[in-house]
């Protein structure tokens, strides 16, 4: 393999914000980019520009399949309408790429099989992109969890709230239509992560349409799960509804993520700056105060540069997965666990579909 990384990249919006840290501070190297939309790629070229100065932009190619015959390129980023993750990743892979795939893994479960499929007989990597997994506080919370802060978790919330328009020039986005609590893996991600465990089955409801016009989908989705270790968790997913943190005030999204142990929280803000509101509790019986740690999502020890794309995470992402492509190592977050992440949502969908039922969530390594 050459001594510079060289990449494609599918899809010129989020994948630009992944793909400058590579070229700038990771010394991967972008070859070519698939993206039909012209007003994208202009999009793309001034976010260039404006990082790398009058380095020549890569080519662009009009469909991903051209970018599938190049054998100038060792690997594949794919950022891609959600729905298309899973085939386009199984097409790489089986073409000899290495991967990072944004989230979600795969849009159901007949993708998520031929991924791991995929996966396992390919000579590539497969890296997934959950960029929350790698937020400094999340790392953190899952030390002082591990360390036994908490005492025994049993309880965790989620909530992402992402309040976005569904027409991007005049034609519907893939938002439109996607189920919210398919769209999971941002708080799947990190609570499995800090409980060490996995989604094994899940209860959902949903509310129906009353805020755009223009997508289909429900507003707002609440799953129940209970995990492995049988901790009870409540996930809440909502596209077009107003509610963002504002601390986030220039992009309308909102995070929340708590847990509750038998000596213990640990909760995110609601509201102002973020930060984390925590509790340890050496006798359960007495009644403490809580405390405010401030606990970034950034992780303030990287180079200033670092900052931009979800705190220092999309830095954090392509670090990683180049060296998982020049130094032989395992991803940070491999197939199984991309899965792990994903299948709740699937599953959330089918018990919506089914009145609410209780759905069991397969694990992935058993595919």
């Amino acid at each position: 393999m050459p001594e510079r990384t060289r990449l494609g990249l599918a899809g010129a919006g989020r994948g630009g914000g992944l793909i400058i840290p590579a070229i700038r501070d990771h010394g991967a190297e972008l070859v070519a980019v698939a993206e039909p939309f012209p007003r994208r790629r202009e999009l793309f070229g001034e976010r260039w520009t404006k990082n790398l100065g009058d380095k020549p932009l890569p080519e662009f190619l009009d469909t991903y399949e051209a970018l599938l015959e190049r054998k100038d390129i060792d690997a594949l980023v794919i950022a891609t309408p959600a729905p298309m993750h899973a085939p386009q990743a199984v097409q790489a892979l089986e073409a000899g790429f290495h991967v990072l795939s944004e989230v979600p893994a795969a849009h159901t479960l007949d993708q998520a099989r031929a991924l791991v499929r995929a996966a396992r007989a390919a000579k590539g990597s497969y890296f997934f992109s959950e960029n929350c997994c790698f937020w400094y506080f999340v790392k953190e919370w899952a030390r002082m969890v591990r360390e036994g802060r908490l005492g025994e978790v049993q309880y965790v919330e989620g909530e992402y709230v992402h309040r976005l328009g569904f027409k991007f020039w005049g034609r519907p986005s893939w938002r439109a239509s996607y189920e919210p609590i398919r769209y999971c893996t941002h708080e799947t991600g990190p609570l499995l992560d800090i409980l060490d465990d996995r989604v094994v089955q899940v209860s959902a409801l949903t509310t129906s349409n009353k805020v755009f016009s223009d997508k289909a989908s429900d507003d707002i989705q609440v799953a129940l799960f209970k995990t492995a270790k049988g901790v009870a968790y409540k996930q809440l997913n909502a596209f077009g509804v107003n509610r963002h943190h504002l601390s986030q005030n220039t992009s309308p999204v909102h995070h929340y993520y708590s847990l509750y142990g038998s000596r213990g929280f640990l909760e995110t803000t609601r509201h102002g700056e973020f930060k984390t509101l925590a509790c340890f509790q050496e006798d359960p019986s007495e009644n403490k105060e809580h405390k405010v740690l401030d606990l970034p999502k950034e992780d303030l020890t990287l180079p200033e540069q670092a900052r931009g794309g979800h705190g220092t995470a999309d830095w954090e992402i392509m670090r990683d997965f180049l060296a998982c492509i020049s130094e032989g190592r395992a991803p940070t977050i491999d197939v199984y666990r991309g899965l792990d992440y994903t299948l709740p949502g699937i599953c959330a969908v089918e018990s919506i579909a089914r009145g609410g039922a209780p759905v069991t969530v397969p694990d992935p390594r058993e595919f």
